[in-house]
């Protein structure tokens, strides 16, 4: 599965993984899912 992460989403997968739901972690952690990022998320972080 191809997955785009938002920004709030990489950032508590870090630093609050208790803010994401068990299903969306796991989802996450599968290494068998592609994960993405937005270039809108490297321009808010550096924002």
């Amino acid at each position: 599965m191809k997955l785009l992460v938002d920004t709030h989403t990489l950032f508590w997968s870090v630093e609050e993984p208790m803010k994401i739901s068990g299903p969306a972690m796991t989802v996450l952690q599968d290494p068998n899912n592609d994960r993405y990022l937005s270039a809108a998320t490297i321009w808010r972080i550096g924002d």
